[in-house]
Formats: C-alpha cells, structure tokens, sequence
C-alpha cells in the first residue's frame, strides 16, 4: 500500500499516476481535496524561458499535462476539454473541474480517500502536505501567495489572454468574465489566512498597468495560500529523516502545478526503484 498525505496537487497527481499503474494507494487528508494552497491557486501552466534545471523540468511538466489530463478525464468520465486548456491559446486548468475530476478519478480507481490516521502505517509514504512539511524538509522557507478576482468590464470579456506584468500573473478565469492577479509572495514564520492591503495594492497596480481599464474594476474575490518554498528547489523529492520509505516533496513555491507530472514521476522512482533515482528527481 503506498500512503499519500496531503490531497493538492503533488499528492493528488501522484496517487493517480500510481494508480493507474496497479499500485493499492491511499490518499490522507484531515479537510477536503485542494483544501491547501493548491486550491487556492491561478491553474496557470506558463512555460519558463530560463534554463535552470528547475525550469527545464518546469517545461517538461507542462509538456505532460495534455496526456495527463486525457487519462485523467477519461477516468472520471468526464469532458477532456473541461479540464485544460491547451497552450498557447491558454495554458490554463480550470480548477473548479480538476480537482472533482481528480476526486472521481481515484475513487474510479479504488483509491482510498480519508482522514490521517493517529500513527502513519508502514509501507512506502509521501508527505505532500504543503507547508506542513516545512520542518521535514531543510532549508525551507515559509510564503503565502495572494491572488486577487477583478470582475471585468463587458468590453473585456474574453479579451485579456493569459501573460505576465513584471513577477505578476494576470489569468482570465474559465468563463472569461473575471481576471485572477496573482500571486504576490509574502515570506512569513507562520501561516497567513487574512489577505494583506499592500500585496492587495501591488496585484491590481499590476493588472492596471498592463489594462488601465481595471483601475475602477471592482475586486469580487481575494484569497490567500502558504506555501514552503525550499532553497535550493532541488530535488524535487527529498527523504523524510529517521523514517524508512518516506519522501516529502521540496517546497515548490507557486510552480507545483507545472511540476506535478514530474513531481508523480520521482516520488514513484524515490519510493519503488530507488536505485535509479538521480538528481534532480531523487
């Protein structure tokens, strides 16, 4: 049995993957799937021009996302094209379906889905709790990410495309009516759950500067989610001390949902073939 704590999107994806390869998984969570900073995120998949090894592997991930969301929609029975929207026209998952989709899938699957047991049970586990592995994995640092929902003027439903304004997102929710902005990293030593005015400022600055028509848009959602973010982010996959067979996944800081087919690819090799882990996925 492979044990997964924490059902975002590394825990989520790596279950899937794992068990669409015959592996008996089950799935911890102690509130409900996305409940964590994933679920509090753009869906962006924006592909990085750097060549850092993490960006490589970033585009490497993204790469993957188009077979991984066909399996998945099939395993869920529900619409591939309700999932993700393909790069370039987009490069976007729509979350609202995603994690749903995620939830029938693995059901689909036999995948248990329940809350944390008092003492983890043996066999091989992933920790892939978000920030709750802050102190598990050196080196880690602690942020919360904001985004902020402008409701758009009609004239630009549909119109703004997915980009960039400095370190800022500007991503058009599924229906084209609102724009995510996002996400401003504040670093912190303890969780945040209320946003903060100035990154609140700074987000729609953003958004105004590259749309000047947003200055009077109204903000009709602000949300905000911690996130470790480790240094350096390699391996993604780090072994969890003094526990046998247990690996946490590195603080990702905002680009997890680019990672998470890979992130599902060095968990399974760190937990099963372990010989054949190397760097950066070990």
């Amino acid at each position: 049995m492979l044990h997964i704590y924490g059902a975002g999107i590394s825990g989520l994806t790596t279950a899937f993957v794992a068990a669409t390869r015959g592996h008996k998984v089950c799935v911890y969570e102690q509130a409900h799937i996305g409940a964590g900073a994933s679920g509090q995120a753009l869906g962006a998949l924006v592909p990085s021009t750097l060549q850092r090894p993490i960006d490589t592997l970033q585009r490497q991930g993204i790469s993957q996302w188009p077979a991984l969301a066909a399996a998945l929609a099939q395993h869920a029975q529900v619409p591939p094209g309700s999932l993700y929207r393909a790069w370039p026209a987009g490069g976007q998952l729509n979350l609202s379906q995603l994690f749903p989709a995620f939830e029938a899938a693995l059901r689909n699957l036999g995948v248990t889905l329940q809350p944390p047991p008092a003492v983890s049970p043996p066999g091989p586990t992933l920790w892939a709790t978000g920030w709750g592995v802050k102190d598990d994995i050196p080196h880690t640092t602690l942020s919360a990410g904001q985004v902020i929902r402008l409701a758009l003027p009609p004239a630009l439903h549909g119109q703004i495309p997915l980009c960039k304004q400095g370190n800022v997102y500007l991503v058009p929710a599924w229906n084209g009516t609102t724009l995510l902005v996002g996400s401003k990293n504040t670093p912190t030593d303890t969780p945040i759950t209320t946003p903060c005015p100035r990154a609140r400022a700074e987000l729609r600055a953003a958004a105004c500067a590259a749309y000047p028509a947003l200055s009077e848009a109204p903000i009709v959602g602000e949300w905000v989610g911690n996130r470790p973010i480790s240094a350096p982010r390699l391996p993604l996959i780090r072994p969890v001390a003094n526990r046998l067979h247990h690996v946490a996944v590195a603080g990702l800081g905002g680009i997890g949902f680019a990672l998470a087919p890979v992130v599902a690819e060095a968990a399974l090799t760190a937990l099963y073939h372990p010989e054949k882990a190397t760097h950066p996925n070990r």
